[in-house]
C-alpha cells in the first residue's frame, strides 16, 4: 500500500498516514569475513516490501526501482516507497553494472540470468515502520561467483602482454529465488567461450554459480619474449571441490611457460572490483 498514485504496486487504496522509506547501500567484499564497501554510483536496484510473514510468491505491498546517483545512496527512479505503520519484510536485488538493470521476478523467481553480471541480493525481515520516515541500510551479498586468473612468467619466459582470455562459463538458464537470493548452481558448462576482462596479467570473469567436475576450458593469447605475435594457449582449469560458490572470488595462479600454462594454486580472495568490460580496476593489488 502506498500513498503515491504512481506506485508500482497498482493498489488503489491510499492510507491516511504513510511514511517514506529510503535506503543506503553497501556491498560485501569478502564472503568469508564480511568486509564491505559502498555500492558504486550509476548502479541499479529494485526493492520489494511485503507484509511480515507473506512469501515472495505473494504480491508485494510496495515495490520501487532505484539508481545510485551517488555512491551508497539509492535514488528512486520514479517514486519512493511509502508505507503505513506495520511490520514488513524487505528484499532487494541489484546489479553492480551501469548498463544491466535488475531482472524481472514472477512469483518470486527471476527471469533467466546471464554470466558477466554481478547480481546482488539483500533481505531484512520484521522491520517496523512506526509513524515516521525510515532509512534502511542495505548490505548486498554477491549471488554469483568470480574467476580470477593471475598469470606469471615461467622459466625462460617473459610475459609482454595478454591479448585475450576466454573461458567456458556455466550455462545460462539459472534463475534467482527472491526469498533467499540463491541462484541454484548450473551443472553444465557452455560450449560458447566467454570473454574475460584483462588488465596487465590479471584476467577476470563473473559467472553464475556452478557445480560440476568438468574442468573449465580457458584459451589465452599471450605475447612472450618480445615475439612479433601472440602465442595461443588452451588449458583446462579444475574447479575447486567441483564448485564455484556464490559470493566467492577464486584466484587461480597460473605459470606461463613456452608452450603450456600450469595452475599450481587456487585460493578464495576478496571480490575484485571491475569495470563494465569485466576488467579488474586494481590488478596490482591481487596477490
Amino acid at each position: 500500500i502506498c500513498s503515491d498514485p504512481n506506485h508500482d504496486s497498482d493498489n488503489p487504496t491510499t492510507p491516511t498516514e504513510a511514511y517514506p522509506v529510503t535506503f543506503d547501500a553497501v556491498m560485501e567484499s569478502l564472503n568469508l569475513t564480511k568486509s564491505i564497501f559502498a555500492f558504486p554510483e550509476g548502479r541499479f536496484a529494485v526493492v520489494y516490501a511485503y507484509n511480515q510473514g507473506n512469501t515472495t510468491k505473494d504480491a508485494p505491498v510496495a515495490k520501487a526501482s532505484y539508481e545510485t546517483k551517488s555512491a551508497g545512496i539509492l535514488s528512486p527512479v520514479s517514486q519512493k516507497i511509502y508505507l503505513p505503520n506495520g511490520e514488513y519484510d524487505f528484499y532487494s536485488v541489484a546489479t553492480n553494472s551501469t548498463t544491466n538493470k535488475t531482472p524481472d521476478f514472477t512469483n518470486g523467481i527471476s527471469s533467466p540470468l546471464s554470466n558477466g553480471i554481478d547480481y546482488l541480493w539483500w533481505r531484512v525481515p520484521n522491520y517496523s515502520i512506526e509513524s515516521a520516515a525510515a532509512n534502511i541500510n542495505i548490505v548486498y551479498k554477491h549471488s554469483c561467483s568470480q574467476v580470477v586468473i593471475k598469470l606469471s612468467s615461467g622459466n625462460g619466459v617473459t610475459i609482454n602482454s595478454v591479448t585475450s582470455a576466454k573461458i567456458t562459463p556455466p550455462v545460462t538458464n539459472s534463475t534467482m529465488d527472491l526469498s533467499s537470493g540463491i541462484i541454484p548452481p548450473a551443472t553444465t558448462l557452455s560450449n560458447v567461450l566467454f570473454d574475460m576482462g584483462v588488465a596487465q596479467n590479471v584476467c577476470q570473469a563473473t559467472v553464475l554459480p556452478l557445480q560440476t567436475n568438468t574442468p573449465m576450458q580457458v584459451t589465452f593469447e599471450i605475447v612472450i619474449n618480445n615475439e612479433a605475435s601472440a602465442r595461443n594457449y588452451q588449458v583446462n582449469i579444475p574447479i575447486p571441490d567441483g564448485k564455484l560458490i556464490a559470493g566467492n572470488s577464486y584466484l587461480f595462479k597460473a605459470v606461463v611457460d613456452a608452450n603450456t600454462i600450469t595452475f599450481p594454486e587456487v585460493s578464495v580472495i576478496a571480490w575484485i572490483v571491475v569495470n563494465e568490460q569485466g576488467t579488474p580496476l586494481y590488478p596490482s593489488e591481487i596477490k
